[in-house]
């Protein structure tokens, strides 16, 4: 994930693509997280679009449950905590 946000690696997905990813990131919302990625990164050729929020959604709901509230203290709550997994 990393690279894909970094310029100059050869994931480079462009200034304007990496600005907008990055900033629905820092946003936490995973239903914006999941369009930005989809529509600028995974740019697939059919979207299904619905299946990828509710995969996601999904997909939140379940770290939320599982990251011990200690680790959310430490680290700055779930978005630091998937930050870190990317890293």
């Amino acid at each position: 994930m990393s690279n894909i946000l970094s310029s100059g690696s050869i994931y480079d997905i462009g200034a304007g693509h990496r600005k907008k990813v990055k900033e629905a990131f820092d946003s936490g919302d995973v239903d914006r997280i999941t369009k930005e990625f989809s529509n600028r990164v995974l740019r697939p050729g059919t979207p299904h679009l619905d299946r990828r929020l509710n995969s996601a959604r999904s997909y939140m709901k379940d770290l939320q449950n599982n990251v011990s509230s200690s680790e959310e203290q430490q680290g700055g709550g779930i978005m630091s905590y998937l930050e870190g997994l990317f890293k």
